[in-house]
């Protein structure tokens, strides 16, 4: 049994997120915001799972229409899903830098804050990957049929390649995000605080429908790849538009 592609999935996410927090030190990130941006999201993903559990058995039976997938409710269900995000990761987000003096950081901070953010999440996924192949290594003849079946699917390049860029993209989102609920903090305009929560939900109403669609055929999983490449890419430019916002906002920090 082939386990390297999985190998090579688990370490390369945890490469990216590693790479992620090397250039946030080098940029003169505090370790205690990439902390922060860490703890914050395991905050979020505990409120969101919290909510997803209660609410979404009674939205999937109201909405979702099994087998079609454009269908009004099976749309209606991504948004739902797009966003419960935005609800829980941009506006507690939201209301912990607006309400608190985390808020109002200088550039550096806001970076850090982002890239622990997303960073956190790549580092989860990526030892969710190397601890699944654990029975693999131990038992080999305890893995089931569908175990096999998807390690099959991995065994090609072009299938693990793209998650682990999927992990760069999804890092840029929230480091994006993160920098536009910071900016909506000093500028005191509340539009950046919707445009954050426009974005992420959109991002993932799209994982959303992938979830339905199913991305174990290369075709299927490269479409939405490359949607959420295009996601990346926004996301990269939207940063570089806000740092430069930063530049010319000579934000005081408060005393600690």
């Amino acid at each position: 049994m082939n386990l390297t592609p999985i190998i090579v999935i688990g370490t390369g996410m945890v490469a990216v997120a590693i790479a992620f927090i090397i250039f946030a030190r080098r940029k003169g990130g505090p370790w205690r915001y990439l902390i922060l941006g860490a703890l914050v999201w395991v905050v979020t993903i505990i409120v969101k799972q919290l909510l997803a559990t209660s609410l979404e058995p009674m939205i999937y039976g109201a909405l979702y229409v099994p087998g079609e997938l454009w269908a009004s409710g099976s749309v209606l269900f991504y948004i739902y899903v797009g966003v419960l995000t935005g609800i829980t990761e941009v506006l507690l987000t939201w209301l912990l830098l607006r309400y608190t003096r985390l808020g109002r950081m200088p550039w550096a901070k806001v970076l850090a804050f982002g890239i622990g953010f997303g960073a956190v999440e790549a580092l989860y996924l990526g030892f969710s990957y190397l601890i699944s192949i654990i029975p693999a290594i131990v038992s080999p003849g305890s893995v089931s049929e569908t175990g096999l079946n998807n390690l099959q699917l991995f065994s090609s390049p072009l299938f693990s390649f793209p998650l682990i860029v999927e992990r760069v993209n999804a890092i840029l989102a929230h480091i994006f995000c993160s920098a536009l609920l910071f900016y909506g903090v000093i500028s005191g305009q509340a539009r950046w605080l919707w445009i954050s929560f426009t974005f992420k939900s959109l991002l993932d109403a799209v994982v959303g429908f992938a979830y339905f669609w199913g991305t174990q055929t290369l075709p299927k999983l490269w479409t939405i790849e490359i949607v959420i490449l295009l996601f990346g890419c926004v996301a990269w430019w939207g940063i570089w538009k806000i740092q430069q916002r930063y530049a010319l906002a000579h934000i005081a920090e408060p005393a600690a």
